[in-house]
């Protein structure tokens, strides 16, 4: 059994590609200050992905900070509706 468990390639969930993603942007972050899900992806990684899928991210973001799989902590709405963040 380990020797099948070691020829297998470990495959990232989309919740390990979400979180590397915003881990990778978290330096550039200034604690206090607030931060939409595209300002966690990134602007230009945002702007690659359909409305569809930015809702979906969007919705992952807020259950992974829910579940406190980010140093993050839910700050708010906007006026549209969209969930801010802060730095913990």
């Amino acid at each position: 059994m380990t020797q099948i468990l070691q020829n297998k390639p470990v495959v990232p969930t989309q919740h390990d590609l979400v979180i590397q993603m915003v881990m990778s942007n978290i330096s550039a972050l200034v604690s206090g200050n607030d931060y939409s899900a595209q300002d966690l992806i990134g602007k230009d990684a945002w702007s690659s992905f359909s409305k569809g899928s930015r809702i979906a991210l969007g919705t992952l973001i807020s259950e992974l900070v829910q579940n406190n799989h980010l140093p993050i902590k839910f700050a708010g709405k906007t006026k549209s509706n969209k969930c801010l963040y802060q730095l913990e």
